[in-house]
């Protein structure tokens, strides 16, 4: 009686599956949460509620924007800044019919933050949903 046993590698396939599984994972949570952080966005002008987007960077999911007064939406300014560090007693600026206003700042909206933090349970379930549906 011969006995064969062939032992065949597959460990190249699963890789490249496991792979794929964590980029749909990390699609999946970047435009849950770019849509998430979107919704938090303040909605004066639009622009950046419509700037909110992601980018999968090798094994990162990036949630942000491009629009350079976003920084200050997300952490706040003055002595509301969340960060510390904001500019203390008020400032004057000018206003469009020429006259100035007083301001001690703005308040935090933390859109990209909370868009993050608030959902890991979720997050967690399209990780899990991605492996198991390779």
């Amino acid at each position: 009686m011969n006995i064969v046993i062939t032992v065949t590698d597959n460990s190249a396939e699963v890789l490249a599956a496991l792979e794929n599984a964590c980029q749909r994972a990390l699609e999946a949570i970047g435009m849950r949460a770019s849509g998430y952080a979107k919704d938090l966005s303040p909605a004066d002008t639009g622009l950046l509620q419509g700037s909110m987007d992601y980018l999968v960077d090798g094994d990162t999911v990036n949630v942000g924007t491009n629009t350079e007064y976003a920084i200050y939406q997300e952490i706040g300014t003055g002595i509301h800044a969340s960060e510390g560090g904001g500019r203390q007693g008020g400032w004057y600026y000018p206003k469009a019919d020429g006259s100035f206003g007083f301001t001690l700042g703005s308040e935090a909206h933390h859109m990209v933050r909370n868009s993050m933090a608030d959902h890991t349970d979720e997050y967690m379930t399209l990780i899990v949903e991605s492996l198991t549906n390779a």
